[in-house]
């Protein structure tokens, strides 16, 4: 009985741990990935507002994929 309780235990550490790294291995991956060398240029005609909130999924997604801009710099 006392076997099973100490596997149980460390059954339940293993998730536990196996749980975390999973959970923050994707940041990490993405803080090491490389900006993407795409040049692309957004040419807005469909509002004259400055704000761009129309357009806000498709930066975000340039942010997301880390598509650097025309200076170079990480989106």
């Amino acid at each position: 009985m006392k076997l099973l309780r100490r596997f149980d235990l460390l059954v339940g550490i293993g998730l536990m741990l196996a749980t975390v790294f999973s959970c923050g291995a994707a940041p990490v991956r993405w803080y090491l990935k490389d900006a993407s060398p795409w040049r692309v240029l957004v040419v807005d005609k469909t509002v004259p507002h400055p704000d761009y909130r129309e357009h806000a999924a498709l930066f975000w997604v340039m942010r997301h994929d880390k598509v650097a801009s025309a200076t170079g710099e990480r989106g």
